[in-house]
């Protein structure tokens, strides 16, 4: 009897019992992780790549992207840097996040 129930209470628990989270990209951190955001690196980088995705950009053509923390006039962002397989001039951009709104600036490469 045990046998038979052990798989139904997994397949019950892996069905209706666990949340599911969105993957994560792979990213690196620049800097330490910051302390007293009111997002996690974790949570910019999904911001980033929902934002990439609804503006049609290709990321499988990218490097894996670097973020960092940051402050400008007492304001916080998160900002993601992405570069070009390629590394050709003009082929990276960058997103500016900013932490407390998740407002988000592209900022095309030159």
């Amino acid at each position: 009897m045990l046998r038979s129930t052990i798989p139904v209470l997994f397949l019950l628990a892996s069905t209706i019992g666990c949340e599911r989270r969105p993957r994560i990209p792979t990213y690196q951190l620049v800097d330490n992780v910051p302390i007293l955001t009111s997002r996690t690196a974790d949570d910019a980088i999904l911001l980033a790549s929902d934002y990439c995705e609804e503006n049609g950009i290709d990321l499988r053509q990218r490097e894996m992207p670097a973020i960092s923390y940051d402050t400008l006039d007492g304001v916080g962002y998160w900002c993601v840097l992405y570069h070009g397989l390629t590394r050709k001039p003009g082929d990276h951009f960058m997103l500016l996040i900013r932490d407390a709104t998740g407002e988000i600036e592209y900022v095309p490469g030159a």
